[in-house]
């Protein structure tokens, strides 16, 4: 990858090609942030630079030996560690389809990912197997350049199994350099933490994505605007959004908030059923959408219409939501999304969860009249 290919940089992110040029680059750096910011683009980027033969002025040159193997992922001096399912394989099992998919889906997630292997309602993890491959890749001499990269998609995934690390992460070997990305940092050994350079890779910022999305979707401002607000700064939610061309998670929540609000038993399973066959990066994105159409109908009851950030067709049923809702209630159904959210991050029996849910939100609404 190359640095123009980072949609967004920032003074954190250019010093660290500096420390490059002046050989003062940290040999395990940790890139942390939100999901959809760009880090592993950032990673390969850097491991690119690090490697390039006639690299100048912040970029790789793009035409050497070492440039067009790591544009490819294949350059054999840049290893990849990432999550995976099953107990006994390492990531080389997989390494022809994750090159192509980090090719293909740059800004994915993890849950895309194991969505992609055909194992969307599994977690994954780096397995022990893994961490004795990468113990072996780490030794062994680089192979065409002077230099050796690891890069380790979503540490967080190690676990314990981390332990397996700490001394070749303390004491590598000469010119080898860690990489890891980051979206859940908190999850990390701290024994793993305490041995990196930690840098913070801010969501790529509102308008920066308005425009992008407007240009490459050619979408009107407005409904660029709005894609971008509800991303939260994650590129890979905006561009599949804007793919779709319209937001596929309205019509299931109007059907569980509708039934839930009503307490018909059948409908309220019916949407249940619905919601969990989603992937669970689906359901993330599901329930932060919920939370912001519900903020948003908070801001329509007090502002002009033009200071609500949904599509006009939007901002029509967030009118009915808040002719019959009242403000208690919303922040209520508001908390409890925060709460199913908390519970799908923890891997909870989500159909239980969901129920629970439409339960709570039906006895939050119940004061109110049957909804138009």
């Amino acid at each position: 990858m190359y640095t123009k290919d980072i949609i967004h940089t920032s003074d954190a992110i250019a010093n660290l090609f500096q420390l490059i040029d002046v050989d003062r680059f940290p040999h395990a750096l940790l890139l942390k942030g939100a999901t959809g910011s760009g880090k592993l683009i950032l990673a390969r980027a850097l491991a690119q630079y690090l490697i390039c033969s006639n690299k100048s002025n912040g970029e790789s040159c793009g035409s050497c030996q070492h440039c067009h193997k790591s544009l490819k992922s294949i350059h054999p001096d840049i290893h990849f560690s990432f999550p995976i399912t099953g107990a006994k394989v390492t990531c080389n099992d997989f390494m022809n389809d994750f090159r192509e998919f980090i090719i293909e889906y740059p800004y994915s997630s993890g849950s895309d990912w194991i969505t992609h292997m055909g194992e969307g309602k599994k977690t994954g993890n780096i397995t022990a197997a893994e961490c004795n491959r990468l113990s072996h890749i780490v030794h062994l001499k680089p192979y065409e350049s002077d230099k050796k990269i690891v890069i380790i998609w979503l540490p967080e995934f190690l676990g314990k199994e981390g332990n397996r690390l700490l001394k070749m992460i303390e004491e590598p070997p000469s010119e080898t350099y860690f990489i890891f990305v980051s979206d859940q940092a908190d999850m990390i050994l701290g024994t793993i933490l305490s041995r990196c350079q930690i840098v913070n890779i801010a969501p790529i910022p509102t308008q920066i994505m308005a425009d992008l999305l407007a240009e490459k979707y050619t979408l009107q401002a407005d409904d660029a605007l709005t894609i971008a607000n509800l991303s939260e700064g994650n590129i890979n939610e905006a561009f599949t959004i804007s793919e779709h061309g319209e937001n596929k998670f309205l019509p299931i929540w109007m059907n569980l908030f509708r039934s839930a609000y009503q307490g018909h038993p059948a409908s309220i399973v019916k949407s249940v059923n619905d919601i969990n066959e989603l992937t669970k990066e689906e359901m993330k994105t599901f329930f932060r959408y919920c939370t912001h159409f519900l903020r948003q109908c908070l801001l329509l009851r007090y502002l002009p219409s033009k200071h609500v950030v949904l599509p006009q067709h939007e901002v029509e049923l967030a009118q009915k939501v808040i002719a019959v809702v009242d403000d208690e209630a919303i922040q209520k159904v508001t908390t409890m999304l925060d709460e199913i959210s908390y519970h799908l991050d923890r891997n909870a029996n989500m159909k239980i969860s969901l129920l629970n849910f439409a339960i709570k939100t039906n006895k939050a609404l119940k004061k109110n009249a049957v909804m138009a």
